[in-house]
Formats: structure tokens, sequence, C-alpha cells
């Protein structure tokens, strides 16, 4: 029982000073925030008629090339005109003002007009440029902290009901424990953040707290078998977590192999999931260790 308060303590000592590094920096510098958490400007080039599929291309390979020159293109939206048919290309930008964008707007505009394009009539090519406004990202982090700030006054009460007070209490603990580390790694790493970060701390969240649960469904176990109830509570703890350590291993194997084919499947598709993988990834692993180290060495203390 020694070696899990040592342990338990250990946990908490370094988790408080990794939250505590995290939140400074997240406060103070700020999440590596990525381009969905400011507003884009999107540049529309248009043309008159119907493009064929190649000269469309033509087209929007060529615009591609011009605008990176000045900033950086981060997706582009094909479509046509309800109305005449035109065809219509919308490329998403990175500018640092409105003048910017629109110096940038000009500068296609101009490279158009003398550009020769297969199969595309530069006089009949319009340029424009709009500002797309993004909700706040933090807007949706103070919903989704509501969100699970909720479920963990169900899942302890779920918890303290059918494992006992104290093991709702450590899953309470952990749940809380496990999402702030995560943001905070999240914010040290620097890892790019963006609205995809509120999915990942829900995932962190619901993780946790099905590898914690899975821990103290043994303990209770344990606990209601007539050969293992007068086991002392670290012990209880420590054969709870050797014989759950292959299961949770397994589910966090699952877990990043789910993160990796997500950010294959969006790198095909054209969306850059490089960096919610990572965060993933960052969950996952906290997850496990608060399951095999934190919450049971902390129920341990509180049983003791």
């Amino acid at each position: 029982m020694r070696n899990q308060k040592t342990v338990f303590w250990i946990n908490l000592i370094v988790s408080i000073v990794l939250i505590a590094a995290g939140a400074f920096i997240a406060g103070f510098v700020g999440f590596n925030t990525d381009s969905t958490t400011s507003d884009t400007y999107i540049i529309e080039v248009r043309d008159m008629l119907r493009l064929t599929d190649d000269a469309r291309d033509a087209l929007q390979d060529y615009c591609t090339d011009e605008l990176n020159d000045s900033c950086s293109v981060n997706t582009v939206k094909v479509s046509e005109s309800s109305a005449t048919g035109a065809t219509v290309l919308e490329f998403a930008v990175t500018a640092g003002s409105d003048e910017e964008a629109s110096a940038a707007a000009e500068s296609l505009r101009s490279a158009i007009s003398s550009a020769s394009i297969d199969g595309v009539d530069a006089t009949l090519i319009t340029v424009s440029h709009h500002q797309s406004e993004n909700v706040p990202y933090y807007t949706y982090i103070w919903r989704t902290a509501i969100g699970i700030g909720a479920s963990l006054v169900l899942l302890f009460l779920y918890a303290a009901i059918r494992f006992k007070l104290s093991a709702g209490i450590s899953v309470l603990v952990a749940g809380v424990h496990d999402v702030l580390l995560t943001l905070a790694l999240v914010a040290l790493l620097r890892i790019p953040a963006g609205v995809g970060l509120i999915g990942v701390a829900v995932f962190s969240f619901l993780l946790s707290a099905f590898l914690s649960m899975t821990v103290f469904s043994k303990v209770r176990s344990l606990r209601n078998a007539e050969d293992t109830k007068s086991l002392a509570a670290g012990e209880m703890a420590a054969v709870s977590v050797r014989d759950n350590r292959k299961l949770i291993v397994m589910t966090a194997i699952f877990a990043a192999l789910f993160c990796v084919i997500l950010g294959v499947i969006g790198f095909f598709v054209g969306l850059d999931l490089t960096w919610i993988m990572l965060a993933t990834l960052v969950a996952v692993v906290v997850s496990v260790c608060s399951s095999l180290f934190l919450a049971p060495s902390m129920y341990v203390v509180l049983k003791g």
C-alpha cells in the first residue's frame, strides 16, 4: 500500500506541474492555433461560362500557384452558379488582413488577364474576395466544458453508487485530470489546435471514464467475492490493474490505430488531420497512464 501511495503522490505532483505549465503557456502565449480558429479570406474566381473539366482544372492549378506566392491556400471549393451555370472557384486563403487579401486578389486578376490558359477566355474571368468569419473556438471550448462538467457529475454519481464513494471520487478526478493534462500537453508541445481540439477533449474524457471504470469493476468483483473480500484496498487495486492491464493496453492500441486510420483517410480525401491525430494520441497515452497508476493509487489513498 505504501508503494501505491508513493505512486499516487508522484503522479499528482508531476501532473500538477505539467497542467500548471500548460495553463501558463495557454494563458499567456496561447495554443498554437490552426486556420480553423481565425477568420478566413475567400478569393473567388468566376468564369461567365461553364468551363470544361480540363479548362477548370487548368485554371484551378494556375490560380493556386499564383496565390501561394503571396498567401497560403488552405482549401479550394469548386461549384457552378445555379442561375447561369458559370464555373466558380473559391480559394480559402490565409491572409494577415483584408488589405493583404485584396492585394492577392488584384495580383491574381492581373496575372490571369495576361496568362494563356487552355480553354479559358481571360476576358470572361472575374476575381473578387470577401471574409468568412469563424465562430471563436473558445466559444466551442466553453460549451464543451459545460457538457463535460455535467457528464462528470453524472459519471461520479454512477460510479459512487455502483463502485462506492472512494471509487466514484477516483473516477471523477481521473476524468478531470486526463482532460486537463491532455490540453496542457497540447499547449506545451505546441501541437496546432483548433476546433478539432474540442473532439480531442471529449475523446479523452470518454476513454478515461471507460478505462477507469474497467479497473473499478474488477475491484467491485473482488470485494463481493467470498475468497477475496478480506483483501486490503491496495491488494484489490493491484489485482485489478494486473488483470485488466492487457485489456487497457489493447484498448489503447485500437484507439491509436483508429486515430492513424483517420489521419490516412483524411490525407487521401484532402483533409489534414495530422495534428488532431497527434493530439488524440496524447489523450490515449494520458488516459492509459491514468487508469493504470493514478486512479487505482488514489483509490488506495482514499480507502487508507
